[in-house]
């Protein structure tokens, strides 16, 4: 069985909640950064963070989210943003309602979802074979239209078992079981060869920092598919103060949102991805590799740029 630990997105699930509240709390004080909110300021999100389940896990996570909570924020619009009920069924707080229904690089994401939905709805067809990496809960496959589709293999490949676990029930409940399949390997080493149709990859590269790594893991991705297979990806443009680097349109940003969120993701979590790309350096990587056809597709503020790329 694979260690929790090489699993990048987000930590190990067992560490002692207490103790990871005291030691944020001691980064606050020791770091003494008031670039985004003051300390008290800082110290108050992280008691308010404490109130609903998914603060609880970023807490515990360094800030990033596993499969369920991420499924979590792309279903935020439809489902709690609605019923105003949290995961648990009690009310949203205030700093949960900002965090999956106002801030930017949530807002980036759920918008980077649509657009992959709509990309990868282009690849269902009879006998195809779809594959997510990482499959989290499969929301990038399972939420296409299979209506005229009598028999199509979806994969969700991951290392969290748990989101395993919860992408087969998830299928179960949208009658697509019989279409799915999980695999529990490392994304950088996959068992197929020339298999797939469609490879949508999100999440993986921003929080891998080691470029050779980021290469390697779209090598691996281009080996799995087929001839002429299509890629569908994403990466995190570089935000503002990376100079000549940022390609964010800030006219389409709520910019006090964006210092809030600063705050509450890297003053106080201090999020672990936060590895950020170039379009230039996107498509001479997948170019190197031997990609052709590479396009982009923007999010309204050009902040989670969608790739996509089809193999020669």
């Amino acid at each position: 069985m694979t260690n929790s630990k090489n699993i990048i997105s987000h930590g190990d699930i067992d560490q002692d909640f207490s103790q990871a509240v005291d030691m944020l709390k001691r980064n606050i004080l020791d770091n003494n950064d008031t670039t985004f909110a003051s300390v008290d300021e800082q110290l108050q999100i992280l008691e308010d963070l404490t109130k609903f389940e998914a603060g609880r896990f970023l807490i515990k996570n360094n800030g990033g989210f596993n499969g369920f909570w991420t499924h979590y924020m792309l279903q935020f619009p439809e489902n709690s943003q609605i019923t105003n009920k949290s995961s648990d069924g009690s009310e949203l707080t205030e700093l949960e309602s900002f965090i999956f229904s106002k801030g930017v690089i949530t807002l980036a994401t759920q918008q980077r979802y649509r657009i992959f939905l709509e990309e990868n709805n282009k690849c269902v067809r009879e006998n195809a074979e779809l594959a997510c990496i990482p499959g989290g809960l499969l929301g990038e496959l399972l939420y296409l239209d299979f209506s005229k589709i009598k028999n199509i293999a979806l994969y969700g490949i991951d290392l969290d078992e748990e989101s395993l676990k919860y992408s087969i029930r998830l299928a179960e409940k949208m009658n697509l079981a019989q279409f799915t399949h999980t695999m529990h390997c490392d994304a950088w080493e996959l068992p197929c060869k020339d298999k797939f149709d469609l490879v949508s990859s999100n999440g993986l590269n921003i929080y891998e920092s080691d470029k050779a790594r980021v290469s390697a893991l779209y090598q691996a991705f281009y080996n799995s598919l087929k001839p002429n297979g299509k890629l569908v990806t994403s990466y995190i443009a570089y935000p503002p103060g990376s100079g000549e680097l940022c390609e964010w349109d800030m006219s389409k940003i709520d910019c006090e949102a964006l210092k809030r969120g600063m705050a509450i993701f890297t003053s106080v979590l201090g999020s672990i991805w936060q590895n950020f790309s170039t379009r230039s350096e996107m498509e001479t990587m997948l170019n190197d590799i031997g990609y052709k056809d590479i396009k982009f597709i923007y999010d309204k503020a050009k902040i989670f740029p969608t790739v996509v790329a089809y193999k020669r």
